[in-house]
């Protein structure tokens, strides 16, 4: 598949299969920190303490 930053990407196939149907890729692992906010605010993070959090450096955001 094709990483955004990284280029073609070679992978294991999908051990489980569906009468011998490929399970294609969706999606390259999200890089470090890009879905931090969103892991935040899912465990009930508050916005004001997820920015506190970055900045102090606790926790890191990816920016592309």
């Amino acid at each position: 598949f094709e990483h955004p930053r990284g280029g073609t990407v070679r992978t294991l196939g999908n051990p489980l299969k569906i009468d011998n149907a490929p399970i294609p890729v969706r999606k390259a692992a999200p890089e470090l920190g890009e879905d931090t906010v969103e892991v935040l605010r899912e465990l009930g993070y508050a916005e004001d303490a997820i920015q506190d959090l970055l900045d102090h450096k606790l926790a890191v955001q990816y920016n592309g």
